[in-house]
């Protein structure tokens, strides 16, 4: 068997054990794999696949790393073509427990993130007190659900925008959204006492050292999951806008 180049051209001592999937190609340092969406779905769904070809820019020099992302990504994709072929929709109908977990700590490291950014320059009094009411109202939401069961518009909208950045569509009347929902509020109210506590001057999480229970610092706004495409992430805008 023939051996492939790696990614400067030259052989590499493993690259002939390794299959490569079809449409690989280097895109400056970085590989990158081109999929053709199938005809059927082009003539069928034009609004879900404007373009004939999707691309998943993989990040990684090395050509072994990014075939691995691309071999889940090819994977991913055969599903969403069964699925729009089934429903009509790309987007997944069930969420397991596992991917209820995965949105819901995505959500947490958004947010103490966008907090962290807000006050890496220093805060005014005005914006310290725009800070100071975003939290407030973040609170008063959390309650209203936690302790309610009460999931208003903005909420609704906050939760099912998570739910889609990860490939899922829940009907917003069902059962398991609304578990979700609650589930996505009593989770993230962690979150927001930290920055209500850091607000305040006290301890929080993000204080403490490594192996204590630290939140990563480096802001996670765009997610790059093999099993997705990369994909941006609903952001907490209100934090970020004090930050300008």
């Amino acid at each position: 068997m023939g051996t492939k180049l790696g990614t400067t051209g030259t052989s590499t001592p493993h690259d002939s054990d390794m299959a490569y999937p079809p449409g690989m190609e280097l895109h400056g340092s970085k590989w990158r794999i081109k999929k053709r969406v199938p005809q059927d779905l082009l003539r069928k769904h034009p609004d879900l696949y404007p373009s004939q070809f999707l691309t998943l820019k993989t990040d990684e020099s090395d050509r072994r790393a990014a075939a691995s992302k691309a071999w889940v990504w090819l994977g991913t994709l055969e599903e969403e073509f069964l699925r729009v072929r089934e429903t009509g929709s790309k987007f997944k109908r069930v969420l397991p427990p596992g991917a209820a977990e995965e949105i819901i700590h995505a959500a947490i490291r958004s947010s103490l993130s966008a907090d962290e950014e807000s006050r890496q320059n220093g805060l005014d009094d005005f914006m310290f007190e725009r800070l100071g009411l975003s939290i407030a109202e973040r609170r008063e939401r959390e309650r209203r659900v936690i302790a309610r069961g009460q999931i208003d518009a903005e909420a609704e909208d906050m939760v099912h925008d998570w739910l889609q950045a990860f490939g899922y569509d829940l009907d917003r009347s069902s059962t398991e959204f609304k578990q979700f929902a609650v589930e996505f509020f009593r989770r993230t109210q962690r979150a927001t006492q930290t920055m209500h506590s850091r607000s305040e001057g006290e301890p929080s999480l993000q204080c403490l050292g490594r192996g204590q229970g630290a939140v990563e610092r480096r802001p996670p706004l765009l997610l790059r999951h093999p099993q997705h495409r990369q994909r941006q992430l609903p952001v907490d805008s209100a934090v970020l806008q004090r930050a300008k």
